[in-house]
């Protein structure tokens, strides 16, 4: 948790941060709003992780999932909602996680919020997209039913390479995200859907990086961030063979469509 104020501190250097509640007040870039001041509250749901990704240390670093109680997260949202905040930031190292060790769930905990009144809107971050396979359908359920209550989702796909997903350790398949972001795109046109694409993971080939390729091609309305791989000690990505070049790695970043990487 307190990797994740930092993080967001670095970022957001004005962020106010206390045990249950944060916010900071940031410009809007003018790809997506005027070039005006909005009111951000992110609104931390739980911390740390369940999941064993082989280039991730941020399990050992915080632990496994703890997720608040529903009603204190409803608390820290009216909080925000009674200091004028229009626009909440739902954050957590894997968001998508939530509840796993309450007995409840993300879609549960927002189909809850979603009902608090006000005037305002989510944006979602840091959703695995493992947890797509255990409840996709309910989560489009309350996004369809909640439509205006959102803004943005950011599910980090990593890779559209399938054989290089699972030597990542990352449990899905690209089509089964590419239809996620298809359905919610088609219900919901007006939400920004962002991704995080990881390029040269150790055992990349032009093919794996090709599928990456393929998979922003087809989904034109996704935005995305990209960055290079950089070995963390202590992960098993750090000990795999297969090391990319780094002059190959500059290139495949540049291949990416420049237009929509954030």
């Amino acid at each position: 948790m307190k990797e994740l104020d930092a993080r967001i501190q670095a970022t957001f250097p004005y962020a106010l941060v206390d045990d249950a509640h944060l916010y900071v007040d940031l410009p809007v870039p003018e790809r997506f709003a005027e070039d005006r001041k909005m009111n951000v509250f992110f609104l931390r749901i739980c911390s740390g992780c369940c999941s064993k990704c082989a280039y991730c240390a941020i399990r050992k670093a915080t632990g496994t999932i703890t997720s608040r109680s529903p009603a204190a997260v409803t608390s820290s949202l009216m909080y925000g909602l009674n200091r004028g905040f229009d626009i909440v930031s739902i954050v957590g190292e894997d968001t998508g996680a939530y509840g796993v060790d309450i007995g409840s769930s993300l879609p549960e905990l927002l189909l809850s919020l979603c009902g608090c009144p006000g005037c305002y809107r989510f944006r979602l971050h840091d959703v695995n997209p493992q947890w797509i396979r255990l409840y996709g359908p309910r989560l489009l359920d309350t996004l369809y039913a909640y439509s205006q209550r959102f803004e943005m989702l950011l599910f980090p796909l990593q890779s559209g390479s399938n054989s290089l997903l699972q030597r990542m350790n990352r449990h899905y398949y690209a089509e089964e995200v590419g239809e996620f972001f298809h359905r919610v795109h088609c219900h919901l046109p007006h939400v920004r859907i962002h991704t995080h694409i990881l390029v040269g993971f150790p055992g990349e080939s032009d093919k794996d990086f090709q599928c990456t390729l393929d998979f922003l091609d087809q989904h034109p309305y996704v935005w995305f961030s990209a960055y290079p791989f950089s070995p963390v000690p202590g992960t098993t990505a750090a000990l795999l063979s297969g090391d990319i070049p780094r002059a190959d790695v500059d290139s495949r970043m540049a291949q990416l469509p420049q237009e929509r990487c954030l």
